[in-house]
């Protein structure tokens, strides 16, 4: 630790950014599960699964080597399907666990951009919030849980 810090202060701050960070999480996590709870599903029992739509290309490309797939721009959108169906359990619930965590990591990232803009943290936490309403952000991303929009959204807030 530098001589210059005065670990009186120090410490207090380090607990209340630690604390911060908790709050802020648990909230996002609320909120994203809400939304996860009032949000339909593109899983096939939906109707419109069966439309020939993105999803069906992405969970091709998760169910095949990386690169099998060679039309843009689906082709050169690899992250979301390679790393799907590493997660336990079917492909569909990769892809939403991919999603949540995309989703909620950019909310958490936009928290983080606001507050090194100046912002105080009421305003930054107002800012997560309008950013988790954003229905074709947010809600859209998690009925159609198979696109790589929110993967888009995370690498282009960070």
């Amino acid at each position: 630790m530098p001589d210059d810090v005065d670990l009186v202060t120090e410490t207090p701050r380090r607990f209340w950014a630690a604390r911060e960070l908790a709050l802020l999480a648990a909230l996002v996590l609320l909120l994203m599960g809400l939304l996860w709870i009032r949000t339909d599903k593109l899983v096939p029992s939906d109707p419109s699964f069966s439309l020939p739509r993105d999803h069906h290309i992405y969970a091709f490309m998760a169910t095949h080597p990386i690169g099998s797939f060679h039309i843009a721009p689906w082709g050169w959108r690899l992250v979301g399907s390679a790393l799907a169906p590493l997660f336990p359990g079917s492909l569909a619930a990769g892809f939403q666990v991919l999603t949540l965590t995309a989703l909620s990591l950019t909310a958490l990232t936009l928290f983080f951009i606001a507050r090194a803009l100046g912002f105080d943290r009421r305003l930054a936490t107002i800012g997560v919030i309008l950013f988790l309403s954003l229905g074709y952000a947010v809600k859209f991303n998690l009925y159609d849980f198979w696109l790589t929009d929110p993967l888009a959204f995370l690498l282009t807030a960070a």
